[in-house]
């Protein structure tokens, strides 16, 4: 399934094993947190463990950052699990620079 918006962001879900993977490519910023969020909380009903593959974004700011924790928080409230992977060399750098991780795996 793939899920494309005009907010420069781009979704596609596939299944791994007895989990499902959401690889997010675009930008994750203001404009498409927020949808972003509630996809993920979607994603994850019904299942134990959610991954999101951040390979393919290109921008991610503040609020991108602090959408993906307030997201991880909210899956893990609701007792899923929701991983990151595979960070591109942009998002990589930024975590770096600011010294926070999101439990990548």
């Amino acid at each position: 399934m793939t899920w494309d918006r005009e907010m420069n962001l781009r979704l596609t879900v596939r299944k791994r094993d007895t989990s499902i993977v959401v690889h997010v490519g675009g930008d994750i910023d203001i404009a498409s947190i927020f949808d972003l969020h509630d996809f993920l909380l979607l994603m994850a009903e019904g299942r134990s463990s959610l991954t999101v593959n951040l390979s393919d974004v290109g921008f991610m700011d503040s609020t991108g950052i602090f959408g993906l924790m307030r997201a991880r928080a909210a899956v893990r409230d609701r007792g899923h699990e929701l991983v990151f992977e595979e960070p591109s060399e942009r998002v990589a750098h930024l975590l770096d620079v600011i010294g926070l991780t999101l439990n990548t795996v």
